[in-house]
């Protein structure tokens, strides 16, 4: 399958465009981790469709979180602030199968997936929102599949088939495991995104289209894994693209993403 993607820019906030599905995956290539805020390179990937960071931080307990979205919910607009921050995702060409956790190719079975690494600089206080926005005009084009996942927890995934490989859902977040999902059938091309939070805005362009891309959480789809992240001054924030079988899969055009944190410090 193949799919093409121009510049995007992301910036996280609140989600609030009905989503049921969302574009993204991960990966075998090695390459140099990037400074925070930006990637450089053309072929920068991680191995195994895994994150620098190892392992996510565990969700913190139910009750928790809930105090989190009350305390967003109860606080002036003046008590807020906002950081910003744009990250740079290069173009990335071709998937390196039969290397490291990807396999050989196969039509229409989750083969490979290769990972363009993001890190992401977190604000001293309780995130209560996160708006991720490209250009109006942007083309983002991808082949087969795109991932874009926080601290491995997924953010949004351009075919909902792959989460019935994941598992369950904790507190409503999914975290992606690229192990979980290699060698599967894909028994639907064009499935339906999948964006987090019922109540999220989502724009995301479908399978073998170009477009923008948009994503507003407010604490109630991101309240769980701001939680998790209390504490740290920056986490991944990576862009996954697989394949099956093709020589332009994993592949994604260039992606340029402004995320915008409104935080209590």
């Amino acid at each position: 399958m193949r799919l093409r993607w121009t510049e995007l820019i992301v910036s996280l906030s609140l989600f609030t465009f009905s989503c049921s599905g969302g574009n993204f995956n991960g990966g075998s290539s090695q390459g140099e981790a990037p400074t925070a805020g930006s990637i450089s390179g053309s072929e920068n990937s991680i191995p195994n469709g895994g994150t620098a960071d190892g392992e996510p931080a565990p969700l913190p307990p139910v009750d928790k979180v809930a105090e989190l979205k009350d305390k967003c919910a109860k606080a002036q607009e003046a008590s807020f602030k906002i950081a910003e921050q744009t990250l740079n995702y290069p173009e990335r060409k071709t998937c390196s199968f039969g290397m490291n956790s990807n396999l050989a190719r196969k039509d229409a079975f989750v083969q490979a997936s290769e990972v363009s690494p993001g890190t992401l600089t977190l604000p001293a206080g309780e995130i209560c929102a996160i708006d991720i926005d490209s250009p109006a005009d942007a083309r983002l084009h991808y082949d087969d599949f795109l991932i874009l996942s926080i601290d491995q927890r997924i953010v949004f995934m351009s075919n909902s088939g792959l989460q019935n490989y994941l598992d369950a859902p904790q507190q409503g977040i999914l975290t992606w495991d690229f192990t979980k999902v290699v060698g599967q059938p894909i028994k639907n091309f064009e499935a339906a995104s999948y964006c987090l939070g019922k109540g999220s805005a989502c724009v995301l362009p479908g399978h073998d289209k170009e477009g923008p891309v948009a994503l507003h959480l407010t604490a109630n789809e991101i309240a769980p894994i701001a939680a998790s992240l209390s504490g740290k001054a920056s986490v991944s924030m990576d862009l996954t693209a697989t394949g099956d079988n093709d020589d332009t899969d994993c592949y994604h055009t260039a992606l340029s993403v402004k995320v915008k944190i409104k935080y209590l410090p």
